[in-house]
């Protein structure tokens, strides 16, 4: 027998979109036989499909998944005497009588009795009519529901059979169930597995839903004849020069320098039909294609004289400052100074918006910047942490991740954990209002992958921190951090007062920059700034996962308001070099917790739009010199060099924490040009003027150089050695997305100075094995 997995969330998406369904139906034989999918997911739009290749094949809405790696799963018999793939004639019938029960009894909704004939048969087990058609009202269904415990986690399950057409069909459901719940028990307890094993699965290519994909593409026809071939443009590799002042008309004119998918994604208007979310590598246009679409909104509205309030979103301050700017040149400044005009576009910071519309005073805010609030919210959970490993030493000892913090005084593995803290704290605690200490601690469902993951003891030390936290931040200080402002904000949109108000108050555009910023607390917001007035969510989200370093996941957002978002995949990189963009997505790839069927790998597919040949251009290397113990030298030799070669903007990014102080003093008070030094990200650099810009990996996304000096990639040293597997490999998860981060800062140079006598991590020797970089020891 072979069953098919399903949430309720997809059964209800699968109701909405009966074409899917209907070839899903068709194809699900075949795909039952396929062997490929249990070495791969099957990926049709949002929907994912995968298999263990014995007894279970499991479909998801990849929109729809909360990220407590844990979900309820509804099992249908596909095969076997009593599978509906028996009974061709009513398949269908079956199949949507099936997903239909799946959809109503997770959400606690009754069935129309009186038109299924619903009839429970006691133990948890129940039978219907299995069909609407004539055929189908000859057969029934049955199916077993019930809330249990699986592996210590609660769950609602619920089982499906049928058709059965004998008259004793009460008798054969009853008798199917009490002998197969133990096998069914474990099969579901196999979805969950499947579902956290797909993150780690390729995509495998689709030879279903041919016929489904030929109805969709003649509804989305392209309202326009043809395309210019863009790619191929002169001076690429100079591209931020030459468009440094560039208007909007000048970007969207004929033989510009947009690629074939930016323009085509502008000019078929898509986001009148439907939500966006424009994906791609770093450096592949995914803000300058938001900034443009919103300029098309702008501009196009006041063509035809038509109202528009457009809100862009940035992360903090510096972004806004730089997104501003931007705008201007753009020609937007008539649309972002009245307020009384009809095409209105306002640029803010989530926190800033959510502190004027709820009219905080400031005397409650911590910092007026959301990253120095988190900054700060950052340090004071370490202070919990400290605090309570000091008060409860016995507890420590029992708890085999927190007692590794203790050995050795290990900042490094302190600094993760407290990562993971900080979001417990802000999303389940606070902002699923699981401030109950008994609840949280004794809940038989977790509320995120990290409960589902802790001891009671650890729940117990966990919500202690959040406690001493309180007491800092609320009780002590009377403020309130990002976490309680964005659910505060999030009370007041679910008001009727809101409701009402919406409709004038509201945006009819909303666009989200650098989405992987926003924790889920924040992007329940989105769709709820909108005026709420159209059959789609008119929003546009950039985002790169390989740019959150703490890989913290999500919800998916579908459950977070946003229906049938629309992928947008750039394929283009007008930043790096060939050969540092392949190193950058060498290091990716080694990651095993970002490529997946959820978030695509388009680093087979993305190519660069500057060539090696380039003038500027030098291979990648490392930098390993014996002639000094003090690591500023050769940094400082390099900037000299680089500054020779008429490299303008060069970025130190210091990855060790021990190499900080050392670089920050000597290369400033060495160096004949001006220096920056920053600990925030998106800041903005007049990239025409030469600059040395000193930074962490934390604060230089958003930004770009001519040349990337990186510092402390070296082994036991970036990532630290620590004798925890877990810990260890979620360290080098966090330094591989860090070095991809920092990589494609650079645009034609990449070096990468290490300390005297050390050795590059085992990363970068993989690298030099496969001739990624060169190595300069001289």
């Amino acid at each position: 027998m072979k069953y098919l997995s399903i949430n309720q969330q997809t059964a209800q998406w699968l109701l909405l979109n009966k074409s899917f369904l209907k070839q899903l139906c068709s194809d699900i034989k075949e795909i039952s036989n396929d062997n490929n999918l249990s070495k791969g997911v099957l990926s049709i739009g949002p929907i994912r499909i995968t298999s263990d290749g014995e007894s279970i094949i499991s479909i998801w809405n990849s929109d729809y998944l909360s990220e407590t790696g844990y979900e309820d799963w509804a099992l249908l018999l596909v095969n076997g005497q009593y599978g509906f793939n028996n009974s061709p004639s009513i398949m269908e019938e079956v199949f949507e009588r099936m997903i239909n029960i799946v959809n109503q009894r997770f959400q606690g909704l009754l069935l129309p009795h009186d038109l299924w004939i619903h009839r429970s048969i006691g133990n948890n087990i129940h039978t219907c009519l299995s069909g609407r058609g004539d055929l189908a009202r000859k057969c029934s269904i049955g199916w077993y529901e019930n809330n249990i415990m699986l592996k210590e986690n609660k769950s609602k399950i619920l089982a499906c059979i049928g058709p059965i057409g004998d008259s004793a069909f009460e008798t054969i459901v009853r008798d199917f169930f009490l002998n197969n719940l133990k096998l069914i028990f474990n099969i579901i307890e196999k979805a969950n597995i499947l579902l956290e094993e797909s993150y780690k699965k390729p995509i495998v290519e689709s030879k279903y839903f041919s016929s489904y994909f030929q109805k969709s593409e003649a509804n989305h026809a392209i309202p326009f004849e043809s395309l210019p071939e863009l790619e191929q443009n002169e001076a690429l590799s100079d591209l931020q020069y030459k468009t440094f002042d560039w208007d909007y008309s000048q970007w969207i004119s004929e033989g510009s320098c947009l690629t074939k998918t930016q323009r085509l994604i502008i000019e078929s208007n898509k986001l009148s039909k439907q939500p966006l979310r424009i994906m791609g590598a770093a450096g592949s246009g995914k803000s300058l294609l938001m900034q443009l679409l919103a300029m098309q909104r702008l501009v196009s509205s006041r063509e035809r004289d038509e109202p528009v309030k457009i809100l862009y979103i940035v992360h903090n301050k510096e972004m806004e400052r730089s997104v501003e700017d931007r705008f201007v040149t753009l020609g937007a400044i008539d649309f972002m100074l009245d307020d009384l005009i009809n095409q209105r576009l306002v640029i803010t910071t989530l926190f800033e918006h959510c502190i004027k519309e709820i009219d905080l005073p400031m005397e409650m805010i911590i910092e007026k910047d959301a990253s120095q609030t988190k900054k700060f919210q950052r340090q004071k959970v370490i202070e919990s942490i400290n605090n309570v490993i000091d008060c409860n030493p016995e507890k420590v000892k029992k708890s085999v991740l927190i007692s590794k913090f203790t050995e050795g005084n290990n900042q490094d593995l302190l600094e993760i954990f407290a990562d993971i803290v900080v979001s417990e704290i802000g999303i389940t605690i606070k902002g699923r209002g699981n401030i109950d200490k008994k609840v949280y601690i004794e809940s038989e469902k977790p509320f995120s992958r990290i409960h589902g993951q802790l001891s009671q003891i650890e729940r117990e030390l966990v919500f202690e921190i959040y406690n001493f936290y309180h007491e800092i931040i609320f009780e002590k200080g009377s403020y309130l951090d990002s976490d309680d402002i964005a659910i505060t904000y999030l009370a007041h949109l679910k008001t009727p007062l809101w409701e009402m108000k919406r409709r004038k108050m509201g945006f009819d555009y909303v666009f989200v920059d650098e989405t992987q910023l926003f924790n889920q607390n924040e992007r329940q917001l989105f769709r709820l700034l909108t005026k709420g007035n159209t059959s789609y969510l008119p929003i546009a989200i950039a985002l790169d996962d390989a740019q959150e370093l703490r890989g913290m996941r999500s919800a998916g957002f579908g459950l977070l308001g946003f229906e049938n978002l629309e992928n947008e995949i750039l394929k283009q990189v007008h930043r790096s070099t060939e050969s540092i963009l392949k190193l950058a997505f060498f290091v990716i790839q080694r990651t095993t917790d970002l490529f997946s069927s959820e978030f695509p790998d388009y680093t087979h597919e993305t190519i660069t739009l500057i060539e090696n040949s380039h003038k500027l251009a030098k291979f990648p290397q490392i930098i390993t010199r014996s002639e000094s113990n003090r690591l500023y030298r050769p940094v400082e030799k390099e900037i000299s060099r680089l500054r020779k070669e008429n490299i303008r903007t060069i970025a130190v990014v210091v990855h060790a924490e021990r190499y900080w102080s050392e670089i920050i003093e000597n290369v400033k008070k060495q160096s004949q040009i001006p220096i920056r030094i920053s600990e925030r990200r998106g800041e903005l650099i007049e990239s025409t003027k030469p600059i040395v810009f000193i930074t962490k990996p934390d604060y230089v996304g958003g930004q770009e150089f001519d040349a990337v000096i990186s510092v402390g990639l070296e082994h036991g040293v970036t990532p630290p050695t620590v004798n925890h597997p877990g810990l260890a490999e979620t360290l080098e998860q966090q330094m591989l997305r860090e070095m991809y981060l920092v990589f494609t800062r650079a645009r034609f140079q990449l070096i990468i100075v290490n300390s005297k006598n050390s050795m590059p991590n085992s990363i970068l020797q993989s690298a030099i094995k496969e001739n990624l970089i060169i190595e300069d020891n001289a």
